[in-house]
């Protein structure tokens, strides 16, 4: 297809090695003579090139899976009766661009084996990476939707099912000269879904796919994808958007970012400073924590592809989700509400976060209710306090994967800080008395399951400023904000935002301390 030719030939950037490795299994699709036999082929290193397939399980009851049981048995024969539509239409279409091997996850890792889980996981940048095209199942829920179903879109913002329209062509009119006239509706949906951010709830019914956190890596990671939309085909590459409608040609669209997917691969295909690398994992982690999930201990491995691809790049080691050389500015994020999507399971949600230090966005269950933010120090940038110094960071893995989770993490600071008392919070507002009847009213991001008390000691850590500028009125103070545990040792329970003056009057009483936090 042109789009493919055109990214290959044209694009600069999307160029792809022609000599890697096959994943550890994949389809065999057959080498296009009869009999096409499809079987799961263990691949000792093969090089060819691969499509990969991202797509939304659904009910995994009613998932196809390769077991330690079925693996031998369709490593002869995959039997076609048995797939689901979407499976089937992919391996249609795989054929059809003359693509031997297919990679999708049900199929290629083993679902009732834990250990070869985390391994081919952890192995899921490089898959995805590597591979020639990724085709994506954006409009699908599940694998009983086809991949060329009735296309559809709506005509009004916001309209319920009802205001679904199929986006055939119709007849209206036929000139003398026996032309016919057809009209369509007009396409939006693909278009408001690509070009801009954070907008997964709003497309959940048309790009179900992209509301999946599974899904968000999937995206992010692949040289080019093509994305089967409700209303059309998209092609998203690092080198720019495409659909079939040509909107994307449009002059309203050139020179417009690729969604955070050319920024990402952009940087770690350049020398891009340390600075530059922290604020793009800061955008990752605020994107991705919006995202749904069915279970919460898939949370860390479900992003540990991206996070293994800045490894290496001047940030140092990767600890609970924040980075060693970054660790001032990773502190400091904030938890938001949003809406009720109930996508989670509850019972998994604390089995896996209680282990996870209070100082990492690790340790926020991500219930359907919480989300990650680092938006204070995206939009207004970030500069360390001069007295904040980490003294000692480690970690425990709690898997092979160094990028998943932590059993046990150990953090040790010091910096400025202030003593005070939490006096009552009212929306996003914290009041606080410091030293003598001194009260101020913040803005205050309190973490889930903190419970504060009336009257209970607290202390705020002073860990930056936002960067000045000529563009910027105000400026601001980040503290993450401490409560003592019965060990000795502080657990965050909040992060504070306090506008900054020239007598910073907060911290004019701070003293230089020591903290190990839990």
């Amino acid at each position: 297809m042109r789009w493919i030719l055109r990214c290959q030939q044209k694009h600069e950037n999307c160029q792809t090695s022609p000599n890697t490795a096959l994943p550890t299994r994949v389809l065999d699709l057959g080498d296009g003579l009869l009999p096409r036999k499809i079987k799961i082929l263990t691949t000792n290193g093969l090089v060819a090139p691969y499509i990969a397939l991202s797509y939304c399980w659904g009910n995994p009851d009613k998932m196809v899976k390769a077991t330690a049981a079925t693996l031998p048995l369709w490593e002869e024969d995959l039997p076609w009766d048995i797939l689901p539509i979407l499976f089937q239409d992919v391996i249609r279409f795989t054929r059809k661009l003359r693509i031997r091997y297919l990679w999708l996850d049900a199929l290629c890792i083993l679902q009732d084996d834990s250990q070869d889980w985390v391994r081919e996981s952890a192995n899921m940048a490089s898959i995805y990476s590597n591979s020639y095209l990724t085709v994506a199942a954006t409009k699908a829920a599940s694998p009983q939707t086809s991949l060329f179903g009735t296309r559809w879109t709506r005509v009004e913002p916001g309209a319920q099912s009802a205001g679904k329209m199929s986006i055939s062509s119709v007849k209206v009119a036929q000139f003398s000269n026996n032309e016919d006239i057809y009209v369509r509706p007009q396409l939006r949906l693909a278009h408001e879904r690509f070009v801009e951010i954070d907008n997964a709830e709003e497309h959940v019914e048309d790009s179900p796919l992209l509301t999946r956190a599974w899904a968000f890596q999937e995206r992010l990671l692949p040289v080019r994808t093509l994305h089967f939309h409700a209303e059309e085909m998209v092609w998203e590459c690092v080198s720019g958007l495409s659909c079939e409608c040509e909107e994307f040609h449009d002059e309203r669209y050139e020179g417009r970012p690729v969604w955070l997917k050319e920024s990402l691969i952009n940087s770690l295909k350049t020398y891009a400073t340390p600075d530059e690398l922290g604020y793009v994992w800061l955008d990752v982690v605020t994107e991705y924590s919006g995202l749904r999930l069915t279970n919460e201990s898939d949370r860390m491995p479900a992003v540990s592809g991206i996070a293994s691809k800045f490894s290496g790049k001047a940030l140092g080691r990767y600890i609970a989700g924040l980075w060693e050389t970054d660790l001032a500015r990773d502190l400091c994020y904030e938890q938001g509400r949003k809406p009720e999507i109930g996508t989670v399971q509850s019972c998994d949600i604390n089995a896996v976060t209680r282990s996870q230090p209070s100082w990492s966005w690790t340790s926020t269950p991500l219930n359907g209710l919480t989300s990650i933010s680092y938006n204070s120090v995206l939009y207004a940038g970030f500069e360390q306090d001069f007295d904040f110094k980490v003294l000692h960071l480690s970690c425990l893995p709690a898997t092979k994967n160094p990028f998943s989770w932590v059993t046990s993490a150990e953090l040790k600071v010091r910096g400025s800080a202030i003593d005070a008392k939490f006096k009552s919070l009212s929306e996003s507002n914290l009041e606080i008395e410091v030293g003598q009847h001194q009260s101020f009213r913040t803005t205050f991001s309190v973490d889930s399951g903190s419970d504060l008390r009336p009257l209970q000691k607290l202390c705020c850590l002073l860990v930056g400023y936002s960067i000045k500028s000529s563009l910027k009125t105000e400026t601001y103070q980040f503290s993450i904000v401490l409560a003592e545990c019965p060990s000795s040792r502080y657990k965050r329970v909040g992060f504070l935002k306090t506008e900054r003056t020239e007598r910073d009057e907060l911290f004019s009483q701070a003293s230089v301390r020591t903290f190990d936090l839990a």
